[in-house]
């Protein structure tokens, strides 16, 4: 099967494949992470999540997430009582 492309030259289907997202809005973030807006613009304004305008518009690019969510530190239990 053949489509065209943006350009108008014909390329075989198979060879398509999905882009990745690379900038994400705020409304599309806090969902991906579930945040609420507060706290996403408040990691934001903290300097913990860096954010780029474009616009008038704020995204956070996959990289930028990706560093943010491996900066949270970790939660490790106390120790656990065993029944006995």
């Amino acid at each position: 099967m053949v489509h065209l492309n943006s350009t108008g030259i014909k390329c075989p289907t198979e060879e398509r494949k999905p882009v990745a997202k690379r900038l994400y809005s705020v409304e599309e973030f806090r969902a991906a992470y579930g945040l609420s807006r507060a706290r996403t613009y408040e990691e934001i304004n903290d300097g913990r999540l860096i954010a780029r305008r474009l616009g008038g518009r704020t995204f956070i690019a996959d990289c930028d997430a990706e560093a943010w969510k491996n900066a949270l530190p970790t939660h490790r239990p106390s120790r656990v009582q065993r029944a006995a």
